[in-house]
């Protein structure tokens, strides 16, 4: 099921039935732009992915197939022991999106959740990433397989 959007401006409510929607509009509008909203071109996209290293691709992968997963289990299945591992394969991601002024926002999203006091990270692709690779069939079984 698509997701859907509603969006005040100026005291008006209005609707939208797609991200591509709520962007379009929001950039008529001429109100600051959701970079988490902006579809990917398929230049772009093919730009971005083939800079990836295998661990990056396989996050992101993990995130397209399983959905939001907090942090233990994409250690799992990343292979690494701890946050500090994650850390550096976000770390990587960022830096690829920032070199081609990419806002992070546009390909995964983190959020913290508390249990017992203890913080739990969860990660989740941004749907507009979610949609591009899903469009190109984004990866192949040899970019996130192991050897």
């Amino acid at each position: 099921m698509a997701r859907e959007y509603d969006i005040e401006w100026r005291g008006i409510k209005i609707h939208c039935k797609s991200t591509d929607d709520a962007a379009a509009l929001l950039k008529k509008l001429g109100e600051p732009s959701r970079p988490d909203l902006e579809p990917w071109t398929a230049h772009e996209f093919t730009e971005f992915t083939g800079r990836l290293q295998r661990q990056q691709k396989k996050f992101l992968w993990g995130l397209k197939e399983m959905g939001e997963s907090d942090d233990e289990l994409v250690r799992s299945l990343l292979n690494i022991g701890g946050n500090q591992a994650l850390a550096g394969t976000l770390s990587g991601i960022t830096k690829i999106a920032m070199a081609m002024d990419i806002d992070h926002t546009r390909i995964y999203r983190q959020r913290t959740k508390y249990e017992q006091g203890k913080p739990i990270r969860l990660y989740d692709l941004a749907p507009v990433f979610k949609k591009a690779a899903v469009e190109f069939d984004w990866p192949s079984e040899d970019e996130v397989s192991t050897y």
